[in-house]
């Protein structure tokens, strides 16, 4: 009973990062280029603060955009949101194998005990429960990684249809720094 407990929230947390990773951006990019078609920039920036969700990161970058007083201005702004979004995609992405390695070592542990305390028959339930909770896990962390994937491109769309001219600019944009704890990829 204990480890189908543990095994139930190792899935919890593992099914949170594809969860997360589906709401960060909610506007549909590619619908947005029909939409702004034909649109000064700043009127695409107006309309995309009308549309978007309060405290959404949609309307984060509109607010950042609109503040933002020229292109070299828009476009840091717009680097900016897009490594907030990169950063809010691939910071929770380790949590479904974390997860399976909880799942797993709480269920050993359960067996362990059970089989210390002489109930041996019982032992053969807990099988089925980590290959359960294993499978759980996994298909979240597949899940995630498709996820975080169509959300990227649904950005990038999004990005070009509103901000897309600042793409074409030849601007020298500082890149940003690395923390140095982290390695290169």
């Amino acid at each position: 009973m204990l480890a189908t407990v543990f095994v139930g929230l190792s899935a919890l947390l593992a099914w949170s990062y594809p969860l997360r990773a589906g709401r960060l951006c909610t506007l549909d990019g590619a619908k947005w280029e029909t939409v702004v078609d034909g649109l000064p920039p700043t009127e695409r920036i107006g309309r995309l603060r009308q549309q978007a969700p309060a405290g959404s990161w949609e309307a984060d970058l509109a607010t950042a955009l609109a503040a933002a007083g020229d292109d070299r201005a828009r476009a840091l702004a717009l680097n900016d949101a897009l490594a907030t979004a990169e950063h809010e995609l691939d910071a929770q992405q380790h949590r479904p194998r974390a997860a399976l390695w909880l799942a797993l070592a709480s269920s050993a542990a359960c067996a362990i005990a059970g089989f210390l305390s002489g109930a041996r028959l019982t032992l053969l339930y807990i099988v089925p429960i980590i290959a359960c909770g294993a499978a759980l896990c996994l298909q979240a962390a597949r899940t995630g990684r498709r996820r975080s994937a169509a959300q990227r491109a649904n950005i990038d769309a999004l990005v070009a249809a509103v901000a897309g001219e600042i793409a074409t600019l030849d601007l020298d944009l500082p890149e940003r720094r690395r923390m140095r704890w982290r390695r290169k990829r």
